[in-house]
């Protein structure tokens, strides 16, 4: 062996238990699982037995194979090893320190291998002993955990989802978890093209399984392999390597949000109601992934059939209101989710479907034009917005052929009031009288009620509740 070729390092125990003797517990040993689960077919059950307060604050944990063993028994002991699971997407380690990460935190541990038998005492240090195990790993160890936190390893270590090796929790198998829908979608993954050559970031197709939760948080998995909770409606899991850092625990935002765009195209189908509207949802229409049968499904669950985009001409946003159009304005959303809307759902502009037949757009008035009472009315309307919890910013129009006096956005909290000077007297805004009050509060309902110059029921209600936050926000003054 050359000099460049010798061991550089030595690890501290003490250091490395430091960094994960706080992770939840499920987290450490997960990787002793997935260790058994990337010998399958060779190995086909797995088993864990979560032994609490073997003593005063310490649980005993055994996880069981019956694997092949380990290829090389310095695998148990050696971080940062090469290893072939860097050639191959679909098996999950890359690392090779998660059994190590156990270990550190361990008070004892022994490996119980194919021909050997690794311990590490208390005291320290390893003893490494021959035997004459043909088949299979154990894995047993004492760790500090309570009697809770070893309830919740075995509580999450059931919504693992097996499934070309058995799992068995405490004598009780986990059960196989048939998938909502699958899709094919080419991912991000991180993979080795050669032996000892760098890991690299790169594309393949993979399967993604949609899944029912198993409880009401929602998680992202790696071949079965819980990684993090989710803002979901649904589990999913990816049939290769995500690109993940050493502890395993989090994806980037990217890769998150193209996730979410495939489950959105595996699952739209499935999809009711409210869950067209969660957060993550709206994440997958800024991705370029998702479909325009999903995109036009989602819109038409959250709007109806009678969609458009707010525009710069004010009469075709009022006439297309009129008509009954959900109005979107186009701050309520990012820029992505409204070319996604536009182009894949193809949502379009209030002009487009109300043209303006040749008239000019409202002139803005310029602020040279305004008057001392224009400016107080539009701080006034400031401030009401904000007693009832709204950033709103006001702008002034001259629109002799519109029929509106005012109009809002509906983009809450940030809505935009503005004032038609062409219908609207100068005299209207030298008082902030109840005509004035009820003006604000009309409009405010708007942007309250998310809905563009409605006059429906939400509108109503939005409106008694606007007046009722500007109300206390006047009293407590």
């Amino acid at each position: 062996m050359t000099e460049w070729q010798q061991e550089r390092f030595a690890i501290s125990t003490q250091g490395m238990r430091e960094l994960h003797v706080a992770r939840p517990p499920w987290m450490l040993v997960k990787e002793l699982i997935q260790n058994a689960w990337d010998e399958a077919p060779k190995a086909t059950v797995c088993r864990v037995r979560v032994k609490p307060e073997v003593r005063p604050g310490v649980a005993q944990v055994v996880v069981e194979d019956d694997g092949p063993g380990f290829a090389d028994i310095a695998d148990s002991f050696t971080l940062m090893k090469p290893t072939a699971k860097r050639l191959d997407p679909t098996r999950r380690g890359r690392f090779n320190v998660g059994e190590k990460e156990v270990v550190s935190v361990a008070l004892e541990v022994e490996i119980r291998t194919v021909g050997w038998t690794v311990t590490f005492p208390p005291s320290g240090g390893r003893e490494v002993k021959p035997n004459r195990r043909r088949r299979g790993t154990v894995v047993t160890a004492l760790l500090p955990w309570d009697a809770g936190q070893a309830e919740q390893l075995a509580e999450m270590l059931r919504r693992f989802r097996p499934t070309d090796c058995r799992l068995l929790v405490n004598g009780q198998e986990v059960p196989k978890r048939e998938p909502v829908s699958t899709r094919q979608a080419r991912l991000p993954t991180i993979m080795q093209s050669e032996p000892g050559g760098p890991l690299r970031p790169t594309r393949r197709v993979a399967s993604i399984d949609v899944l029912e939760p198993e409880a009401d948080t929602a998680w992202l998995y790696e071949l079965g392999i819980p990684i993090q909770a989710i803002d979901s409606t649904y589990d999913v899991d990816v049939a290769q390597k995500v690109p993940l850092p050493p502890n395993r625990d989090t994806v980037g935002r990217a890769y998150l949000q193209d996730i979410y765009a495939e489950m959105l195209n595996a699952s739209y189908t499935e999809l009711r109601g409210d869950d067209f509207a969660a957060q993550w949802v709206r994440t997958a229409l800024e991705d370029d992934r998702v479909t325009p049968e999903a995109v036009k499904t989602t819109v038409t669950a959250r709007y109806g059939d009678r969609v458009a985009m707010w525009s710069s001409h004010a009469d075709s946003n009022m006439r297309a209101a009129e008509a009954g159009y959900e109005v979107l304005h186009p701050r309520s959303m990012s820029p992505a989710e409204r070319d996604n809307l536009r182009e894949r759902g193809q949502v379009k502009g209030t002009l487009e479907i109300f043209p303006k037949g040749g008239k000019e757009d409202p002139r803005p008035v310029e602020d040279s034009e305004l008057t001392d009472s224009h400016r107080e009315f539009a701080d006034w309307t400031v401030k009401l917005a904000a007693s009832a919890g709204m950033d709103a910013t006001v702008e002034f129009v001259h629109d002799e052929r519109a029929r509106y006096i005012a109009c809002c956005t509906a983009s809450t909290p940030t809505p935009l009031v503005t004032y038609n000077l062409a219908r609207l007297d100068p005299e209207f805004f030298e008082t902030h009288g109840p005509d004035q009050l009820s003006l604000v509060i009309h409009e405010l309902g708007h942007a309250h009620a998310r809905r563009a110059m409605e006059h429906g029921p939400k509108w109503g209600r939005a409106c008694t509740a606007v007046g009722a936050m500007i109300a206390l926000g006047l009293a407590g003054e």
